[in-house]
Order: structure tokens, then C-alpha cells, then sequence
């Protein structure tokens, strides 16, 4: 599967463990600039529960429990007053809605969205464009590594598109993640149908990477990767009991686009990459496909 886009899944078939940084809630409420709130979950459906909010003089943490059956959510921290009693709640793989708003000021009913912190996320790569950064529209080979397995992935950047193509057994999968659109279409090539899905960032995102370290991250130096020289980020990613290493590797000649990744055991890295004019018609869905359900 593309590193950049993410799976198209039940509840029941994902787990959830891992870091989640929020995005924003139902009524639009951000965290502000420079500050995170990550949440981490740990025990696949039944578990543990971590929180860390950082801003600059400020740390708030606490922990919790949470419970998952039948796509709905049981969720209760010690201190904080967010929590569910068997409520409903989304989850692709890669976007957690939750039943709750998380930031202060944010009262009544209503959602938060989070984003899985993992290089298979595409969400990872959104961010809002700061003035003066530059994006170049790129193809390139995407490798992931995982214990040894290598996936390759064929991509198509544009400011504010991706398009991933995966060949297995002869049978070409294609999709095509539109940040403008809030969409992400899976399209079924033999059969000339697509599916569609909420991609659930709004429609302002582009690849262009803020110009700013994020939260979390500190740069520790600069190194080529593909030809293109990278700035290499460290971030320090908490779970219970225990901080590990993320290492990021961005390209300032590409508008600030991470083109490798090492998280864990897994390694994500663009090979050939091409600068280049994209045709438009790579993002868009192919003239006779049919929508259907997923």
C-alpha cells in the first residue's frame, strides 16, 4: 500500500495502537501554533491511554483506559474530562474521529479529528503552505521496508495531489488522494469503477511543508537523499513507559516534502525522483468509471 495514502478499512480490521496528534475539532478549534496533543493507545482493542499536550512553558499529561466492540468507543482518563460510553467513532487505518472535542473553549456535542503518526499516513506530509515556500510537482519509486520486505510504490506529487500506483500479480491498483477535495478515490482499473472516501483535513492542505521544525523535532544536520539535499530531523515520540526515535529526512529543493522516514522497524525512501510538469488528468478520475460502495 502507498506510504502516503491511507488503507481503506473496518474498525474491526485495524488496530489502533499508536501516537495520534489532534488536528481539530467539529467546530473548526485548532491547537495553536507550536503547541501538539497526542494521543497514544496501546493493547489493539482493549488497552491503555496516553496524553501529552505541549506548548511552549506548558506539558499536560494523563493516562486512561479505552475499549472497542461493534464500532463503538469506551474511552475514560484519569483527569481529563474527555470520554466516551459506547459511542460511535471513525477510523480508516489512519484518521481517528473521536466522540468528543478536545481543546478548551470547544463546549457542547461534537468530534475531534486526529492523525496516526506512522509514514504509511499521507496525512503526515499535509501542511499549511507558508509564504515563500516553493512545491516542484515530482514522480518518484516509493520503497517501504518493513523487517525486511520491500513494497515499491510509483508516485505522482502535485501541490495538492497524489497519485499512487501499485502493480501485484499483473493487476494495477491506482488512488488518487486529493487534499483540495478532501477525497481519496480508489480506482478499480479491470472493472472501471471507483470508490470515494472522506479524507478528513478540510480542503486547505498542500504538500508544501511548513518552513518551521514541528514540535517534537530538532534538526541535527543535512544529508543527501536522491540526489536532493535533506534536512534530517530527529522527534522524540512518547509511549507509555518509553520514548523512541523518529527520524525524518525533508527536501527543501521539493517545497519541504519528506522523502524518507525511519519509524521503527519500518523504512520509507524515494528512489528516481523526476522534477516535472504532471498532467492534470492524473488526478482526476478516468472518463467512463461508475462510482460504487465500498
Amino acid at each position: 500500500m502507498l506510504a502516503w495514502i491511507a488503507g481503506i478499512a473496518t474498525v474491526a480490521a485495524q488496530t489502533m495502537d499508536g501516537v495520534y496528534l489532534h488536528v481539530r475539532d467539529s467546530d473548526g478549534t485548532k491547537p495553536k501554533p507550536g503547541a501538539t496533543v497526542a494521543l497514544t493507545f496501546r493493547g489493539g482493542v482493549t488497552g491503555s491511554l496516553a496524553l501529552s499536550a505541549v506548548q511552549p512553558g506548558e506539558t499536560v499529561t494523563d493516562t486512561g483506559t479505552y475499549a472497542v466492540r461493534n464500532n463503538l468507543i469506551t474511552i475514560q482518563f484519569k483527569e481529563m474530562e474527555w470520554e466516551a460510553n459506547r459511542q460511535p467513532f471513525q477510523f480508516d487505518g489512519c484518521t481517528l474521529t473521536l466522540p468528543f472535542k478536545a481543546l478548551g473553549g470547544s463546549a457542547g456535542p461534537g468530534t475531534s479529528v486526529w492523525l496516526r503518526k506512522d509514514p504509511k499516513c499521507a496525512g503526515q506530509m499535509i501542511a499549511n503552505k507558508t509564504p515563500g515556500s516553493k512545491f516542484a510537482p515530482f514522480s518518484a519509486d516509493e520503497i517501504v521496508t518493513t523487517g525486511g520486505q520491500r513494497k515499491r510504490s510509483r508516485i505522482y506529487a502535485a501541490e495538492k495531489a497524489i497519485r499512487g500506483e501499485v502493480d501485484e500479480n499483473g493487476r494495477k491498483s491506482v488512488t488518487i488522494f486529493r487534499l483540495d477535495r478532501d477525497a481519496i478515490w480508489v480506482l478499480h482499473m479491470q472493472q472501471k469503477t471507483y470508490t470515494e472516501s472522506t479524507l478528513g483535513y478540510g480542503t486547505g492542505g498542500t504538500l508544501a511543508r511548513e518552513q518551521s521544525t514541528p514540535p517534537g523535532c530538532r534538526v541535527v544536520g543535512e544529508e543527501k537523499v536522491s540526489g536532493f539535499l535533506a534536512t534530517k530531523e530527529e522527534c522524540l515520540i512518547p509511549i507509555p513507559n518509553k520514548k523512541y526515535i523518529e527520524t525524518n529526512w525533508v527536501a527543501k529543493e521539493l517545497g519541504g516534502v519528506m522523502i524518507k522516514q525511519v519509524s521503527g522497524n519500518q523504512t520509507m525512501e524515494f528512489e528516481n525522483i523526476k522534477r516535472e510538469s504532471l498532467d492534470p488528468a492524473l488526478f482526476e478520475i478516468p472518463a467512463g468509471f461508475r462510482k460504487v460502495s465500498q
